[in-house]
Order: C-alpha cells, then structure tokens, then sequence
C-alpha cells in the first residue's frame, strides 16, 4: 500500500489486552470526500502492482520509416548555403585578424577595458567628464572623439591602446608591448 494515506496513518480499531480480557475499541474517524478518496486511488494502485491481470495477446508491430521528399530542393539548399557562405566568410575575417594581429583578445571584460583605454592623455582627459557612466554624463567632446587602436606615443612604456589616430602607430606583430622603452632596448 502507498503509505501517506489514511489507511497506513490511521488504525481503524486498537486492540488493548489487560490480562486474559481484550477489549477492541473503535476509533472516530472523520471521513470526507478527500480521505476516502485517498484511500479508493491507495486500494486501486495496490491492486494494479499485484500483477494479476495479465493477458498474452497477439500484436502485430509496424515501424515507419521517415522519409522527406523535397519537391523544391532549392528552398532547402539556399538558406543553407547562404549561412554556410557567410560563416566561412566570417571565419576567414576572424582567422585573419588573428594572424595579423598576432594576439587574440577577450570577451570585453573589465580588465581589457582598462588596459586598452588608458595611457593617453587625450583620451582620457575626454572620458573624465564621463565617468559616473549614462549617456548623459558623457560631453560631446568624447563622442565626437575619433580613436584608432595602435600603439601609443610619447609615453615612458611602449604600449598599445585607444587614442587620436595622430598619437597612434600601427601595431608591429611579434614587439614586446608594455615593457619600458629603455629596458626594451637592453632586451634587444
């Protein structure tokens, strides 16, 4: 029997024995439609696992084979081919950029952020006014502010990072980059 219902919480008699006299006693028991429901869906289901009701039948099994059948095969092949086209176009953009970059760069994360936008004065001279953050804080001088990535000039450490495209070197893959110009040229 499923337990939790009133047939295994609650006994229906208690049997007390004082010596050779037994005296069995009736419990009141409050009935309603949801106890005796409980107890008919418990007496059903312990039924059903005694196992008694079987049956040996013949049945025959059929099993179907998907099969598509395209009238226009075009309106499957185009969409595909289209995506495929643009993925490989995509990858081959991405792949490039690697290689020519020589190093790959993260999701935007707090840190890149960081490292890639300061260390000059320009630019950062523009995105102190904005600094609380919201589109409202930001002057009109930082959005109108043209910023090329590359490496910066006139700092101490041969850097790269954000700045006017006028203060901005392209990048030279396989350089040392944030070291400082007098160790870099002992290195070399």
């Amino acid at each position: 029997m499923i337990l939790e219902t009133p047939w295994q919480t609650f006994p229906l008699s208690s049997l007390r024995e004082d010596g050779k006299q037994i005296e069995v006693t009736d419990l009141p028991m409050n009935l309603n439609v949801t106890i005796l429901e409980d107890m008919i869906i418990n007496a059903t289901l312990s039924l059903l696992t005694l196992g008694n009701w079987t049956t040996v039948v013949s049945a025959n099994v059929m099993t179907y084979d998907t099969v598509y059948n395209f009238d226009r095969k075009a309106f499957l092949i185009l969409p595909y081919g289209i995506a495929l086209g643009l993925s490989l176009i995509f990858i081959y953009i991405g792949v490039t950029a690697l290689v020519s970059n020589g190093v790959p760069a993260d999701n935007g994360g707090f840190l890149q952020v960081a490292c890639t936008t300061t260390g000059n004065e320009t630019f950062e001279q523009a995105a102190a006014g904005g600094c609380l953050g919201g589109d409202k804080n930001f002057g009109s001088e930082l959005k109108e502010l043209v910023l090329q990535y590359g490496e910066l000039q006139g700092g101490v450490v041969r850097r790269a990072g954000f700045g006017p495209p006028e203060s901005v070197q392209r990048l030279v893959k396989g350089e040392q980059y944030g070291c400082e110009l007098g160790k870099l040229r002992d290195l070399e």
